[in-house]
């Protein structure tokens, strides 16, 4: 078999040695030749694969708004993708030179050469393309086109709006403060019981309000935040006692609350039992409310 240097010297005449030993050598490493030309991207959209995956070369999608679907399948050396127009081709040739959109092993990203427009076509109307409308969700296979400016600016929206939220956070007022924070997971004591500063309250507070500012905007002042803190406040003040036997849940006076099911929080079935719109939820509420 000829050496691929035997070849390029066919074509472009003597090269020196030292360029050919290079070459020789990428090739024995398998390193990918030196692209040529503009290239599109297309990312692998679940974040744990690692490449290895072909998409699927026929899918059924929309040709035109209002008309139905038809297919598409990626046949080598017939510039169009649709089944429809590829009619007189020989059925031993589309079984040959059918082929799937390959990212490699390794690898999340495809690189898809402007210059095939087949394969670009295909890419941007494959139903696992995320960007199209018509898009199946399948985690093995969807993926997206990358687009550096688009990346650029959502990166920038996303550390703007954790910046929003640990801003506002910062301007909460104590007493709601230290309501969210514990509800967010930050603790008033520190790792050996010893209360917290104010200040070093606050500042956890903030990073976690930039850390999930999803969460934080959701919850900021909401209703479920001030149930859970008058449910854990009432258990920790003894008003609930949720060490009753046989999984109850009683008031310190002895009146029963609610069963807890096994392996449930007693707390957290408190909280959410306290949020139920049935007549069971808001008679609790009242009861936790008028005790606060």
């Amino acid at each position: 078999m000829a050496k691929r240097s035997d070849i390029l010297f066919s074509l472009q005449g003597e090269q020196s040695k030292d360029v050919q030993h290079q070459q020789e050598q990428n090739e024995a490493y398998g390193e990918r030749p030196q692209e040529v030309g503009e290239f599109i991207i297309f990312k692998l959209a679940k974040v744990n694969r690692k490449g290895g995956t072909y998409i699927p070369e026929i899918c059924d999608v929309p040709r035109d708004k209002n008309k139905g679907k038809e297919r598409i399948r990626l046949v080598r050396g017939f510039e169009s993708i649709w089944q429809k127009d590829q009619k007189e081709l020989d059925a031993d040739y589309i079984r040959q030179n059918r082929y799937s959109l390959k990212f490699p092993r390794g690898e999340k990203i495809l690189r898809v050469n402007v210059a095939d427009t087949q394969e670009l076509e295909y890419a941007r109307r494959c139903v696992y393309n995320i960007d199209n409308p018509y898009h199946v969700k399948n985690d093995e296979f969807n993926f997206y086109e990358y687009n550096p400016k688009k990346a650029a600016e959502q990166a920038l929206q996303k550390e703007m709006f954790e910046l929003e939220m640990a801003m506002l956070a910062e301007k909460q007022p104590e007493a709601e403060m230290r309501k969210h924070a514990h509800f967010l997971g930050v603790m008033a004591t520190d790792e050996y019981g010893f209360p917290k500063e104010l200040s070093r309250i606050k500042s956890e507070y903030m990073i976690a309000a930039k850390r999930n500012p999803e969460k934080f905007k959701k919850t900021i002042g909401s209703e479920e935040v001030e149930i859970a803190f008058l449910v854990r406040k009432a258990v920790s003040d003894a008003k609930i006692d949720i060490n009753a036997p046989d999984n109850n849940i009683n008031w310190a006076n002895g009146g029963f609350i609610v069963k807890y099911p096994v392996r449930e929080n007693p707390i957290e079935f408190l909280i959410a039992l306290a949020l139920q719109k049935s007549n069971d939820g808001r008679s609790f509420l009242a009861q936790l409310q008028s005790i606060s």
